[in-house]
C-alpha cells in the first residue's frame, strides 16, 4: 500500500511539473517576450506526462484507445513533423486520477494574472503594443485595443477562456451579480476590441452558466445536448462548403461570409478542398480564421474526422452524465474554433482549447465525485454514483 501511494505521489508530482511548463508556456505567450526553447520544454512535459501515464492505472481499453489514438498521433507526426496529434493524446489521457479541479483552479488563476500583466507592460510601453491599426476585414483600417495580445481578437478570446475556467471552478459560489458582473466586463471588452465571435462566446457562457445555477433542471433536457449535436455538424457543414464554393460569387452566401468578415473566403482562397489529403504533410496557412478548415488542412481528413468524433463523444458524454457545464464548454469550443483557429488550434498552446479542457474533466473521474459532472454535490451523493470510464 506503501508503495502504491508514493507511486501515485511520484505520478501527480509528474503530472505537475509536465503541465505547468504548458502552462508557463501559454501564459508568458499572450505577451509579447515569448520563453526561449519553448520547443524543447514541451518536449520536456511530454516526457514528463508519459512518465505519469506509465505510472498509472488503466483498463485494457482505455489502453487500446491510448495506443490506437497514439499510434495516429506518431504517424501524423511522421507526415507533418508536427507533434500536435500526439501530444494532445498524451495530455489528456495523463489526465486519469488528477485533480483537475484543483489544477484547473491553478490555470484560472495563472491566466488571469498573465492576462492583468500583459495589459499593464503593454499599457506602460515595454510589453507588446495597446492599440492594433489594421484592416480587419470590414471596410477599411480600425483602431482596437489588444493591450499586448497581438490582436483584438486574441484578447477578447481570453475573456472567454477565464468566464469558462471560473464557471468550471466557482459555479456553486457564483452568484447573479458575478454573472452581471462579467456581463458588464464582456461589454467593456467588446468597446475596445469590437470582437463579435468573443462577445456572443463570452456572453453565452455567462447566460448558460446563470441559467444552470438558477435553473438546474435545464440541465436535465435531452433537447439541450441535441442542439450541440446540430451545432456541430452546422458548422463542419458549413465549414466544408466554404473549402469548396466561392461564396462571394453567390449574393445570400455573400451575406454570411460578410457577417463572419471574410473568413469564408478566406478559406476557399488559401485551404480549398482540392488541397485536402488523408494526412497532409503539414502544410500550415495563417490565412484562415476556421480551425475546423485548419485541422483538415493541416492534418489531413484522418485526423480532421477524429477531431469531429471526439466532439461527438463529449457531447454524448454531457448528456449522459447531465453535465450542463461540460455542454457549455464543448458548444462555445466549437463555435470558438469555427471563428478563431489560432486560438483554440494550437501546437504551442494546447490547454487554449476548452474541448480539451473538457476531455480532461471526463478522463480525470475525479471531479465528478467533488460535484462537478451532475452540477451538484448533492446529486452525486444521491445517485451514489463516482465512476466515469473514458
Amino acid at each position: 500500500m506503501q508503495i502504491i501511494k508514493r507511486r501515485d505521489s511520484i505520478a501527480n508530482i509528474c503530472f505537475y511539473i509536465g503541465m505547468l511548463i504548458h502552462l508557463m508556456i501559454m501564459v508568458v505567450g499572450y505577451g509579447d517576450f515569448g520563453i526561449p526553447y519553448a520547443g524543447r520544454l514541451l518536449q520536456v512535459a511530454f516526457v514528463f506526462l508519459c512518465f505519469k501515464i506509465l505510472m498509472t492505472y488503466y483498463t485494457l481499453t482505455e489502453w487500446m484507445v491510448m495506443l490506437f489514438l497514439g499510434g495516429i498521433g506518431v504517424i501524423s507526426y511522421l507526415f507533418t513533423r508536427d507533434e500536435y496529434v500526439v501530444s494532445v493524446v498524451i495530455m489528456l489521457f495523463s489526465c486519469k486520477n488528477v485533480d483537475i479541479y484543483r489544477f484547473l483552479k491553478l490555470v484560472l488563476w495563472t491566466a488571469l494574472a498573465g492576462t492583468v500583466v500583459t495589459a499593464v507592460l503593454s499599457l506602460a510601453g515595454i510589453g507588446g503594443m495597446a492599440v492594433d491599426i489594421r484592416d480587419y476585414g470590414r471596410g477599411g483600417m480600425e483602431a482596437r485595443w489588444c493591450l499586448g495580445f497581438g490582436h483584438a481578437n486574441n484578447l477578447h478570446g481570453t475573456l472567454w477562456y477565464l468566464a469558462l475556467l471560473t464557471l468550471i471552478v466557482y459555479f456553486k459560489k457564483l452568484k447573479w451579480y458575478h454573472y452581471a458582473g462579467m456581463t458588464i466586463v464582456n461589454i467593456v471588452f467588446y468597446a475596445l476590441t469590437l470582437s463579435r465571435s468573443g462577445l456572443i462566446a463570452a456572453q453565452l457562457v455567462i447566460i448558460a452558466g446563470f441559467i444552470l445555477r438558477y435553473a438546474e433542471k435545464a440541465a436535465e433536457a435531452s433537447w439541450i445536448y441535441l442542439l450541440g449535436l446540430i451545432e456541430l455538424i452546422g458548422i463542419v457543414a458549413v465549414s466544408i462548403m466554404a473549402a469548396m464554393i466561392p461564396f462571394e460569387q453567390y449574393p445570400v452566401l455573400a451575406k454570411m461570409d460578410q457577417f463572419v468578415t471574410g473568413r469564408f473566403q478566406l478559406a476557399y482562397r488559401y485551404a480549398d478542398i482540392g488541397q485536402w489529403k488523408v494526412i497532409s504533410t503539414g502544410v500550415v496557412t495563417d490565412m484562415v480564421d476556421n480551425g475546423w478548415i485548419t485541422i483538415f488542412f493541416s492534418y489531413g481528413y484522418a485526423i480532421g474526422i477524429l477531431f469531429i468524433i471526439f466532439h461527438v463523444f463529449l457531447l454524448f458524454r454531457s448528456w449522459k452524465t447531465k453535465n450542463g457545464i461540460l455542454l457549455i464548454m464543448i458548444m462555445t469550443s466549437i463555435f470558438y474554433t469555427f471563428m478563431e483557429s489560432s486560438y483554440t488550434i494550437n501546437s504551442t498552446y494546447l490547454l487554449c482549447n476548452a474541448s480539451y479542457i473538457a476531455a480532461m474533466v471526463l478522463i480525470s473521474g475525479i471531479m465528478e465525485r467533488r460535484g462537478f459532472i451532475d452540477n451538484g454535490r448533492e446529486k452525486i451523493e444521491r445517485n451514489g454514483n463516482s465512476n466515469i470510464s473514458v
